[in-house]
């Protein structure tokens, strides 16, 4: 509320073929980050606000990723971004 807020779910594992994200942004911004390589779906709501849905994307067999919520006079982003290359270090 009157702030700011990022989800990253890059590095996520998930349990789920389908997981459910819940966003409000009240007065204020929220932004959810997405790999490349799920589908989504957003179904949320802005009333003088707004949700950005230019990072749905519809990808068979992938995990799914549904964004939901409220923006009230705010807004709730979307971003796909490449998900980060695993390292492991080998002693």
């Amino acid at each position: 509320m009157f702030g700011g807020g990022e989800i990253d779910l890059r590095d996520a594992r998930f349990a789920d073929r389908e997981i459910r994200v819940r966003a409000f942004a009240l007065w204020g911004y929220t932004e959810v980050i997405v790999p490349d390589d799920v589908e989504v779906e957003i179904k949320g709501f802005g009333l003088f606000g707004a949700f950005d849905r230019s990072a749905v994307r519809r990808e068979r067999g992938a995990p799914r990723i549904v964004i939901s919520g409220l923006a009230l006079f705010g807004g709730v982003g979307t971003r796909v971004k490449e998900a980060p290359k695993a390292s492991f270090d080998r002693d």
